[in-house]
């Protein structure tokens, strides 16, 4: 396994191989505008099941809705943990992906990396 800074071509033959076989490409958003929003409502799910989830762990840190004055509070140690948190996050994610595939360790065509566009 390989970090890639570029998108690489696909196998042609294999490409070929798939389409015979009757497999599809994936039909994804062709700008960016749109990914974001066709990304919308999954967006809200998972704020809500995190809202959910954190009043259930911690039911005073909606307190605040109640109380007469608003108090507002800035730790950078926290928001240096939400950061690292982030990239941890991010390497797993892309881990997994890569468990997905047979033989990924030991091939030198599995690729990995970040790209925030195709160009």
């Amino acid at each position: 396994m390989k970090y890639a800074k570029s998108i690489p071509n696909p196998d042609e033959v294999v490409h070929s191989l798939y389409m015979e076989k009757g497999w599809h490409k994936l039909k994804e958003p062709s700008k960016l505008a749109l990914a974001c929003v066709a990304s919308l409502p999954f967006m809200f799910i998972c704020g809500a099941i995190n809202l959910a989830l954190l009043a259930w762990l911690n039911t005073e840190l909606f307190d605040f809705l109640n109380a007469d004055t608003l108090k507002f509070t800035f730790r950078l140690d926290y928001l240096l943990l939400c950061i690292v948190a982030l990239y941890v996050y991010m390497f797993l994610h892309e881990m997994l992906h890569a468990v997905l595939i047979p033989g990924f360790a030991h091939s030198d065509k599995t690729v990995w990396g970040l790209r925030g566009s195709k160009k």
